[in-house]
């Protein structure tokens, strides 16, 4: 957990410092499609894009699609039950 308000570059570089294997974005403001594909072109930019990245939050229906072809790997929204988040988590950290 890095905090609240965090820029993108932020998340990349703690992401790159903490040899993280699954970064995961929470996001309320409706702006995860860009804040995500920051997150992954900075990741790409700093030779980490084997880091997978999942979006949860306040997810419109319509937007899975874009987030999932800007490379995001799993989306959870609202109400999505904790136990499918931590099964998603589980096989993130199992697949190469």
């Amino acid at each position: 957990y890095t905090g609240l308000k965090r820029t993108p570059e932020e998340i990349v570089a703690e992401a790159i410092q903490e040899d993280v294997d699954v970064v995961g974005l929470s996001i309320l403001s409706g702006a995860h499609v860009l804040l995500a594909r920051k997150v992954i072109e900075g990741l790409k930019a700093k030779g980490a894009g084997d880091i997978s990245v999942v979006v949860g939050g306040t997810i419109p229906p319509r937007d899975v699609e874009p987030l999932t072809a800007i490379g995001v790997s799993r989306v959870f929204p609202m109400g999505t039950p904790l136990p499918e988040i931590v099964a998603a988590f589980a096989k993130e950290l199992r697949e190469p």
